[in-house]
C-alpha cells in the first residue's frame, strides 16, 4: 500500500526546530534519515493464539456482566483448552474517553485529538440496497430502513463509533468511523458533495440482487479493511433479503460449509469456497455479524429462508440476527449494546502443527440459564499458506517493488480511508498545496509503478502509457508532540501519507522512516520534533490521510483531511474572479 521508493517527487526534510508554544520549552535534536523499517528494539516472535469474544445474554436477550475467567470452559475440537487471557467489556459501564479541547490553529492545520467522546468497540453499518425490497414493493423497505437508521443515529449512545457503507451500484464508504452524530446524519443529505445514502435504489436487479455470493464477498472485503485494527468489531448488515446459499451436505450447516464434495457442481463449489473465505476473513478480523431484516413483521419470513440465513451468519461469527421485528431502531440499539458487552478469551491450540482444517469451538458457562453467542469455528491455516483471489493479484503486482506495509498490519489498517482516528501518538500537521499542473512523463511513470495504479494484465504485455493528469504538490509539516527516545537513546518514527478519491481508492502514498538521536540536556518527555514531507497528488483526490508511527512500540497517530484545502478554495475563487484576456 505504501511504497518506500518509486513515489512522485517525494522527499523528506527533517529539522531540529521546536514549537515553544506547544512544547513548553525550546531545545535542539538531531535526526538522521533511516532507510530500513527494522527497529533495533524489536525481536520478532511468533505466538499461536486463538482469540474468542463471548457475549452472555439472559432470557430477554440482554447482555449479562459479572462472569469470571473460572466460569468459562472452552473446547477446541472437543479438547479442553486452558484460558490464557481474559478481559470483560461492559457497554453500560464504560465511560467515553475525555474530549480534548483543540487550541487555536492556523488555517489548514490539524491535530489528531478526539473532539467528540469515543468508547467501546467499532461498529460498521452496511445499508444493503441491492437486497432491500422485493418485486411487489421495491421501495417501501428502502425508505423505511433509511428513516429507521437516521432515527437511530440521531440518538445513538454517546461515544459509539460508526462507519457507514452503502451497497448499491458498488460497495463504498459513505462516512468513515466517527462518534460525531452531525457527521453521521450528514450522510443522509443527498445534496452534499460527498457520497450519501439515497432515498431509493431502483436498479437493484441489475446489480446482483440474485447473486447469493454478493453479500459474502462484500463482508469479506469489509473485513479485510478491519484486519489490523485491535479488538472486536461489529458488522451490522441492514437488508430485507438474505439470498439462501447452498450449505453443502455433511457440512456444519454454517458459512464454513463442507467445502468441495464429490458430485458438487462448479457453481455450488464456488459458493461454498466464497463462504468459507468470507468466514475465515471475518474471524481473522475479529468481526461479529448482526443481520437486521428491515422488512418488519412477516409471518412468512421463516418459510422464505430469511431466518435461516440471517441466523446462520450471526451464529457462525458470534453475532445475533434480528428478523420479523417491527422496531428496526430498537434492533439497532440492541445490536450495539450486545456487541459492546462481551468477554474476550484466548488460548494456545493444543495441536502442534497447522492442519488447515476447520476447528469447532464449544464454550460453556458454569452459570446456567444464559445464552452464549460466539463464533463457532476457525480454520487452523498456516499464515504462510499460498495466497488466493485478490491477494494473489496484489502480491504479483508488487513483486518487484519495496512495500512499506502489507494488508493486516496495524499501520496499513489505520491508513485506510475512513479508518478510526488513532491517538496513541499526538501530532499536528500543517498541509499546503501548490498549483495544479499536468504531470510530466516521469511523474506518470512513477504513478504507474505504484500498487494503487496497477492493472492486472497478461504476462509480458507492454503497458500503455497513461494520459497525463493534473497533479498538485502537497507539503505536510509534521509536529510530533509526545515523541521521546527509548532506553538506547534512539527512536524511529515512520511518517506516512495517502491520497484517496471520492470512492476511497488510493491514488498515491508515501512512507518514510526517520531516526531521532538522543538529545542531552533536555527533558526528553517534553521535546517536540518537526518533519516536512512532500508528494505530488492527483488533483482529483478528495481525502488526504496522514499518520505517524513509533516503529519500536507500534504506537500510532493518524488524521484525515478533506480536500481541497481552504487555501485551495480561496485560490480557485481568486483565479475565477480574474477578468479574461484575449
Amino acid at each position: 500500500m505504501y511504497q518506500r521508493k518509486g513515489f512522485i517527487s517525494a522527499g523528506l526534510v527533517l529539522t531540529a526546530a521546536l514549537f515553544a508554544q506547544l512544547a513548553g520549552e525550546s531545545g535542539a535534536s538531531a535526526w538522521a534519515q533511516q532507510g530500513s523499517r527494522t527497529s533495533p528494539y524489536t525481536i520478532p516472535v511468533n505466538v499461536r493464539r486463538a482469540i474468542l469474544d463471548v457475549v452472555v445474554t439472559d432470557k430477554n436477550h440482554r447482555a449479562v456482566a459479572g462472569s469470571k475467567k473460572r466460569d468459562f470452559t472452552v473446547l477446541d475440537n472437543s479438547k479442553p483448552q486452558k484460558v490464557l487471557s481474559f478481559d470483560a467489556f461492559d457497554f453500560e459501564r464504560v465511560e467515553p474517553a475525555p474530549v480534548m479541547r483543540l487550541p487555536d490553529l492556523p488555517p489548514d492545520t490539524y491535530m489528531n485529538v478526539p473532539t467528540t467522546p469515543e468508547r467501546g468497540p467499532l461498529y460498521v453499518i452496511v445499508f444493503d440496497m441491492v437486497n432491500m425490497g422485493d418485486d411487489d414493493d421495491l421501495t417501501s423497505d428502502q425508505v423505511a430502513a433509511r428513516q429507521s437508521l437516521r432515527k437511530f443515529l440521531a440518538s445513538t449512545p454517546v461515544g459509539s463509533r460508526y462507519e457507514l457503507w452503502l451497497l448499491s451500484k458498488d460497495l463504498h464508504v459513505v462516512q468513515g468511523f466517527t462518534s460525531d452524530p452531525n457527521k453521521l446524519l450528514a450522510a443522509f443529505d443527498p445534496k452534499r458533495k460527498m457520497a450519501s445514502i439515497p432515498y431509493v435504489f431502483l436498479y437493484r436487479d441489475n446489480y446482483g440482487a440474485t447473486d447469493v455470493t454478493l453479500p459474502f464477498a462484500a463482508m469479506m472485503y469489509i473485513a479485510k479493511t478491519l484486519v489490523g485494527l485491535p479488538g472486536r468489531k461489529n458488522l451490522i448488515w441492514m437488508s430485507s433479503q438474505f439470498p439462501v446459499p447452498y450449505m453443502g451436505p455433511g457440512g456444519n450447516g454454517g458459512m464454513g460449509g463442507a467445502g468441495t464434495l464429490p458430485g458438487m457442481d462448479a457453481e455450488v463449489a464456488q459458493q461454498n469456497d466464497s463462504m468459507r473465505e468470507a468466514a475465515d476473513t471475518l474471524n481473522t478480523a475479529q468481526v461479529a455479524v448482526y443481520p437486521i431484516d428491515v422488512h418488519g413483521l412477516d409471518p412468512y419470513a421463516a418459510q422464505g429462508g430469511v431466518d435461516l440465513v440471517a441466523d446462520t451468519i450471526a451464529h457462525d461469527t458470534g453475532g445475533r440476527a434480528y428478523w420479523n421485528v417491527n422496531d428496526v431502531p430498537r434492533a439497532l440499539g440492541d445490536a450495539v449494546e450486545n456487541g459492546g458487552s462481551y468477554y474476550e478469551l484466548s488460548w494456545a491450540p493444543t495441536d502442534p502443527n497447522y492442519d488447515g482444517q476447520l476447528h469447532k469451538i464449544e464454550v460453556s458457562l458454569a452459570k446456567k440459564g444464559y445464552t452464549l453467542e460466539y463464533r463457532r469455528y476457525y480454520y487452523d491455516d498456516d499464515p504462510n499458506k499460498p495466497l488466493t483471489g485478490d491477494d494473489r493479484q496484489y502480491a504479483a503486482a508488487i513483486a518487484n517493488h519495496v512495500v512499506a506495509h502489507q494488508p493486516g498490519d496495524t499501520m496499513y489498517a489505520y491508513m485506510e480511508h475512513g479508518a478510526p482516528m488513532a491517538h496513541q501518538i499526538l501530532f499536528r500537521a500543517h498541509v499546503s498545496a501548490g498549483p495544479a499542473a499536468l504531470a510530466t512523463a516521469e511523474q506518470m511513470a512513477n504513478l504507474e509503478e505504484q500498487p494503487a495504479y496497477f492493472v492486472v494484465r497478461k504476462r509480458n504485455q507492454p503497458v500503455k502509457a497513461p494520459t497525463p493528469i493534473p497533479l498538485r504538490k502537497y507539503t505536510i509539516d509534521y509536529l510530533v508532540l509526545d515523541a521521546h527516545a527509548g532506553a538506547a537513546g534512539q527512536e524511529i518514527l515512520e511518517l506516512a501519507a495517502g491520497a484517496y478519491d471520492a470512492s476511497g481508492k488510493l491514488l498515491n502514498g508515501i512512507s518514510q522512516n526517520a531516526v531521532r538521536m538522543e538529545s542531552k540536556g533536555h527533558d526528553k518527555e517534553k521535546e517536540t520534533f518537526r518533519a516536512v514531507q512532500t508528494l505530488d497528488i492527483p488533483a482529483a483526490a478528495v481525502w488526504l490521510r496522514v499518520g505517524v508511527r513509533d516503529v519500536r512500540t507500534d504506537r500510532i497517530g493518524t488524521l484525515e483531511v478533506r480536500l481541497p484545502l481552504d487555501a485551495e478554495d480561496r485560490q480557485t475563487a481568486s483565479e475565477n474572479a480574474l477578468p479574461s484576456t484575449h
